[in-house]
């Protein structure tokens, strides 16, 4: 009987931890989960909702708070009011599973899930075309600055693909950089600069298209 109601104990205190990790995730990744569900809901124009990313290190620190003052809340709880070092040393394996279902939830979130529906939600769906030929074309190479995780390259080709002029778009978080295929008779890359707001961008080189 001890041992099924200490394996029950077991179970509760692990899903509690996962459930303060859980949120503590949800909380740190606001930032460009937040964008998902305002352009979702038809709140606020993308560019708007982007402003969101600019917060990412207040969303974290909110985040760790949230966890630390959750775990000493649970933990006090559990003690009888009494929360002290020896008490948070006795239970290292619950912050543990915290501390790991936060992580988790973060990288999965914002590393596999985020990037995977983004496109569509941005309407980041192929390329535009552009009726005009090669030789009126123009490439340039962008230095982009402010983006936080892999989808906001999803929203940074949205955003530069909804200009008119604009033929193609290619944006890589990891490097930061951007490839725009333009007609420089409907577009200049000052425009195309402008257009990702919230975000910034330099013109890195700017040539003819081969």
């Amino acid at each position: 009987m001890r041992k099924k109601q200490k394996s029950s104990d077991e179970r509760r205190h692990k899903t509690e931890a996962v459930g303060i990790g859980v949120v503590s995730g949800i909380i740190a990744s606001t930032c460009c989960l937040g964008p998902v569900f305002i352009v979702l809901l038809g709140l606020s124009s993308l560019s708007a909702a982007l402003s969101l990313t600019q917060y990412q290190p207040y969303f974290l620190v909110l985040s760790i708070i949230f966890m630390a003052g959750a775990v000493w809340a649970y933990l006090r709880k559990k003690n009888q009011g009494h929360c002290d070092v020896h008490v948070i040393r006795r239970n290292k394996s619950f912050i543990a599973v915290v501390v790991i279902a936060m992580l988790s939830f973060y990288v999965v979130a914002l590393y596999l899930v985020m990037p995977a529906v983004t496109p569509y939600i941005y309407g980041n769906v192929g390329d535009s075309s552009n009726p005009q030929p090669a030789r009126s074309l123009r490439r340039a190479t962008l230095r982009i600055y402010g983006m936080t995780c892999p989808s906001c390259a999803d929203a940074v080709e949205s955003l530069i693909k909804q200009k008119d002029g604009v033929v193609s778009v290619s944006v890589n978080y990891f490097q930061g950089t951007g490839e725009v295929v333009y007609d420089p008779a409907k577009i200049t890359t000052e425009e195309i600069v402008n257009a990702i707001q919230p975000y910034t961008a330099t013109i890195v080189e700017d040539k003819e298209q081969g």
